[in-house]
Order: C-alpha cells, then sequence, then structure tokens
C-alpha cells in the first residue's frame, strides 16, 4: 500500500536547480532527473522501511539516487512519508537543514 506522500517546500529549489543544472550538461538529461526523481518517490512511498536511516542529524531515512549525486531525506509513519530534503552529496553535510 502506498502511504500518502507530502514535500516539505524546501525540496522544490533543490529539486529544479537538479533539473536545470543536468539539462545544461547534456539535452534530455534533466527531463531523465525528473523521472528518476518521480520514481524514487513512488518506492520511498511504497517501501519507505526500506532505506536506511542517515548516520548522522536528525533520526531521517535517506535514499541514494544513482547515478545522480542526490539523497531524499525522509520521514515515515504508519500513514504517510514526508519528502524532507534533496541534497547535493558533494556539498556540505547537513546543508540543507533548517
Amino acid at each position: 500500500m502506498t502511504r500518502e506522500l507530502r514535500f516539505s517546500a524546501r525540496i522544490w529549489p533543490e529539486v529544479a536547480d537538479a533539473i536545470v543544472w543536468h539539462e545544461e550538461q547534456r539535452a534530455g538529461r534533466g527531463a531523465e532527473v525528473a523521472t528518476l526523481l518521480e520514481r524514487v518517490f513512488e518506492e520511498i512511498g511504497l517501501w519507505p522501511e526500506r532505506w536506511p536511516f542517515s548516520t548522522s542529524g536528525p533520526p531521517y531515512r535517506r535514499r541514494v539516487l544513482l547515478p545522480v549525486p542526490y539523497v531524499v531525506f525522509y520521514v515515515a509513519d504508519e500513514n504517510s512519508v514526508e519528502i524532507v530534503a534533496l541534497a547535493h552529496t558533494s556539498r556540505r553535510p547537513g546543508y540543507w537543514m533548517p
């Protein structure tokens, strides 16, 4: 059963930046990243316990995106999943936390 997905407003600027940057690198790559994100969000909604907890900071679970250098951080309860952040793996750790 898919859980209700909720998204922190903080995620959208990072999503937009990722899509635009990858599109600038190669035509069509931005659409590939957008499709990857959609699939990852769907998978998290289906199997939120599948991915591990982050080893630092608040108790967020983390889903690594490959082949792009991003991690999705989220929290889940029995009814819903909140996507908290999309973070680039080469930036300062925790830069995305409020």
